[in-house]
């Protein structure tokens, strides 16, 4: 039996769509401004120029906004690298510095929500729905990585990788970014991003395959 066709969403539900993205960017923005803990959802309201009760016409109230916030940026990156590197599998290489090209944009992009967010959790201020509780949120991550490890694992079939598990050459490849990144920032490095891919690219091509030279990119 064929399966029902799904149907478009209507307008309202793309208008609806449309504000809660809003909300989002905005709650982003102040969140990484003032920090999660100093953030009221009259900053956010203000920020995104909607009235506070129309900010609870779509979230229960701040830690909601954080919740989504992290959903967003994760599939996000789910969807980037299912665009922009798996179609690239047929080349290690190219697919892996297509992955650091992306992890150099998302961190310049949300790099400060994301450190509030770990300063967040590590400080002991959490509550049911902050995002390491969440289980939709373990369940994106889990996603993201396993997605991440897929041309891992095409790349050591083809002998361009380390032989290990793939999940762990992600791990490898996720520690050697956050490394940079936090040198970057330690040094108020204002370099263009394409310079730092090129320099993340060398450090983690030399990591996962052995090979000490990249090219640059075009």
């Amino acid at each position: 039996m064929t399966p029902p066709k799904e149907q478009p969403p209507t307008r309202r539900e793309r208008e609806r769509e449309r504000h809660r993205r809003e909300i989002l960017c905005a709650a982003e923005e102040i969140f990484s401004l003032k920090g999660i803990a100093g953030t009221t959802i009259e900053d956010i309201a203000k920020r995104a120029d909607y009235a506070v009760g129309s900010i609870y016409n779509f979230f229960t109230g701040k830690e909601d906004l954080i919740r989504h916030v992290h959903l967003r940026l994760i599939k996000s990156r789910i969807a980037d690298i299912e665009k922009h590197v798996l179609p690239l599998t047929h080349d290690p290489e190219a697919a892996l510095r297509a992955l650091t090209e992306l992890w150099v944009s998302h961190y310049t992009r949300h790099g400060a929500f994301l450190r509030m967010a770990f300063t967040f959790k590590m400080t002991g201020m959490k509550h049911p729905h902050e995002p390491s509780c969440d289980e939709e949120i373990k369940e994106s991550r889990e996603h993201y990585e396993h997605v991440g490890s897929r041309f891992f694992a095409d790349g050591i079939k083809t002998g361009h990788f380390h032989p290990l598990p793939p999940e762990h050459l992600m791990l490898i490849f996720e520690g050697i970014c956050r490394g940079f990144h936090f040198s970057w920032e330690r040094h108020s490095n204002n370099r263009p991003k394409t310079e730092l891919a090129n320099e993340l690219y060398t450090a983690v091509l030399a990591a996962l395959t052995g090979k000490c030279h990249a090219k640059t990119a075009e």
